[in-house]
């Protein structure tokens, strides 16, 4: 499978529409996803697909002069060592590991990936494109490199250098991690940080390597297979390993497209023209005119491919439809909920029973714990959450993973990749997707405009509008087939998200607000590809109208007809009598039932299968984001224990405090 990568700009020019325009009308991808891939400072994948596929995706790159690679990503046969000794010299620094030593020169080819581990520059720099998009009109500002690499430094640095054979392939490397190495060793340029003794040493290598190619560009371009994700508290441990996998994989493919003139095995591309020394670190694809050669073009040129070269030309014409409006809760119809009442309510109620036994002036909540009310009304909140994690638990393991072939109706479990039906595409971070949930947050205040501080001395902030695209479905594919999937109404676990405050928060709801710091956002996305777990309940509904509705279309379309109409005439008064109008409707079902039998029509294949919640509310509709359900099973037995555990602890404190109450005890 190929890949196609192009060379992004930091804003879409006439000629760009006009590629994104043509890609879209012969089906490579919608419009929203390709002005997406087309924008930005750093490379992006545009497709991948087969030979004969990305050989018309070249030729339309040519046509407009797009620069592009077309190569076969490499799978790293090694990881980067982590440095452990190192000597400065003033012609070059002298790296050593465990297994080899690397010598930084003039001589040497060397490859170096700057980059932040923790991804939060990726987030930073989406945030200076939106403002900038927002606030800075048509005008384009030159990218500060030099900047964006000062940034790095402050945030969770990472280097890694590669030595590059003749062929321009990784033949040893080696991380260098702030803290792991001897700093002394940098003489006056050391310093008590250790961010910026990784800077020193990283200017110093820079000086004796003068030609080194240098990246910057690792989590800020459309790099599927070399993505990484903002590190939290909670996920720290598991996203760091999965980071720096991907650290090294875009290390080898920044090494793959740095080629000039190398071609990778079959990946077709021969350069026509070499163009001027642009700087690596904002374009490794050089501004060629590749042309298409091979075997590959041969092939689809040849006459025995071309029938079956424009079908499918003719079926991935249509581009995705826009997507619906999105879901907006806010005011009472965001809190007013059943699961939102039922605690309010409860606690309502056990405070109306105790307020008519004690006075006024005594302390309730004293009261409330003294006598065991409070710790049994807690204690029955966790076992109802405890219970139903647990039933979940038993309800996922219980229920057999089904292929999407042979799936029977009623409540199924399937895994597989989500496919876009619509060009969905989340408001605040532009990741093509088929789910997204944006919750809009508000500070707190005094009537005294006073901030209200909590117990840790943070502000409070209150939900005030959640903004979804539930009302849009999507597609589940597991190599046997496709099914529909409406996500309203289930539960989702979701991996991916962001959070900030500031200008963009304005971005997915009101463009005419000004700038509030008083305000946050919160947004969860489950990306287009992403591999998700689906329980829930599969039916059939009719996809095709109703014969009655057929049939009463096809005599609103008579009655406008005055040629049609005529036929019925009988008596030519040039009026349609009750019983004319009976023939003339009777003669229209019959044709409706003609044509309908001519085309083969059959209400079971007119039909089509959809996943949506249950209708007994009390089974479980669950949408999770996982590679398989023993994530979701391991989960949920954490969840029932904590609180089945917490509950019984309760309920005997509970008991404990009613017991000396009732000197019982």
């Amino acid at each position: 499978e190929f890949h196609v990568f192009v060379q992004t700009t930091p804003r879409l020019s006439p000629e760009d529409e006009e590629l994104a325009q043509e890609l879209a009308a012969k089906g490579f991808a919608d419009m929203y996803t390709l002005r997406q891939r087309l924008q930005g400072v750093f490379p992006a994948r545009l497709a991948q697909g087969s030979s004969a596929r990305m050989a018309k995706l070249a030729q339309v790159l040519e046509q407009h002069k797009h620069p592009y690679r077309k190569i076969i990503p490499p799978a790293p046969t090694f990881t980067p060592e982590p440095l452990q000794d190192l000597s400065l010299s003033g012609s070059q620094v002298v790296l050593r590991c465990a297994a080899y030593t690397l010598r930084c020169n003039h001589e040497v080819r060397l490859l170096a990936v700057v980059s932040d581990i923790s991804a939060r520059i990726a987030e930073r720099h989406l945030k200076r494109m939106l403002v900038r998009h927002t606030y800075g009109g048509g005008a384009q500002t030159p990218f500060d490199l030099e900047a964006l690499e000062q940034e790095i430094f402050r945030l969770s640095p990472l280097v890694d250098i590669y030595q590059l054979n003749s062929d321009g392939n990784p033949e040893a490397g080696i991380r260098i991690i702030p803290g792991k190495f001897d700093h002394r060793q940098l003489g006056a340029a050391a310093s008590l940080s250790r961010n910026k003794n990784l800077e020193a040493l990283w200017h110093k290598i820079k000086n004796t390597c003068p030609d080194i190619r240098t990246h910057y560009g690792f989590g800020m371009g459309f790099m599927p297979d070399c993505t990484p994700e903002t590190v939290s508290e909670v996920n720290a441990a598991y996203t760091h390993r999965g980071n720096l996998r991907a650290l090294t994989h875009y290390a080898w493919l920044m090494a793959e497209l740095d080629k000039e003139g190398k071609e990778a095995p079959g990946a077709g591309v021969t350069p026509k023209e070499a163009a001027p020394h642009q700087s690596n670190a904002l374009a490794s694809l050089l501004p060629l005119t590749p042309t298409i050669s091979g075997a590959s073009e041969t092939q689809a040129d040849s006459p025995a491919q071309k029938p079956s070269d424009k079908t499918a030309e003719s079926q991935e014409a249509v581009s995705l439809p826009q997507a619906p409006d999105p879901t907006t809760l806010s005011g009472l119809k965001l809190h007013l909920s059943w699961q939102r009442l039922l605690p309010v309510v409860g606690s309502v109620i056990v405070i109306g029973i105790s307020l008519v036994q004690v006075d006024i002036g005594d302390d309730l909540i004293q009261y409330l714990f003294s006598y065991g009310i409070a710790q049994i009304s807690l204690a029955g909140l966790c076992f109802y959450f405890g219970t139903k994690y647990l039933l979940l638990k038993r309800r996922v393991e219980d229920t057999p993973t089904s292929k999407i072939r042979s799936m029977a109706m009623g409540m199924v479990e399937i895994q597989g990749h989500a496919k876009r039906i619509y060009a969905l595409v989340s408001p605040i971070s532009g990741i093509p997707c088929v789910y997204y949930k944006i919750k809009k947050y508000k500070r707190k205040r005094f009537r005294t405009n006073r901030r209200l501080l909590s117990a840790h001395g943070e502000s409070q902030w209150s939900l005030v509008s959640v903004t979804s695209s539930s009302n849009v479905p999507f597609l589940i594919e597991d190599g046997t087939g496709s099914v529909e999937v409406k996500p309203e109404g289930a539960d989702l676990k979701i991996r991916t998200s962001h959070s900030g405050s500031g200008a963009r928060t304005q971005l997915p709801f009101c463009f005419s607000e000004t700038h509030n710091d008083n305000e946050r956002w919160q947004e969860e996305v489950i990306p287009a590809g992403s591999y998700v777990y689906i329980l829930g309940f599969a039916h059939a509904h009719n996809e095709a109208p109703a014969q009655r509705e057929v049939v009463r279309q096809a005599l609103s379309q008579l009655k406008q007809n005055d040629e049609e109409l005529k036929k019925f005439d009988m008596n030519g008064d040039g009026n349609i009598d009750i019983t004319e109008w009976d023939q003339a409707r009777q003669a229209t079902e019959k044709k409706v039932l003609t044509r309908q039998l001519n085309e083969g029509f059959d209400s079971q294949n007119s039909s089509k299968v959809c996943i949506t919640h249950p209708p007994q509310r009390s089974y479980p509709f669950l949408i999770a984001e996982t590679e398989s359900e023993l994530h979701l099973t391991r989960k949920f037995t954490y969840y029932s224990g904590i609180f089945l555990a917490a509950g019984f602890a309760l309920a005997l404190w509970g008991l404990y405090a009613a017991g000396q109450i009732l000197d019982l005890i």
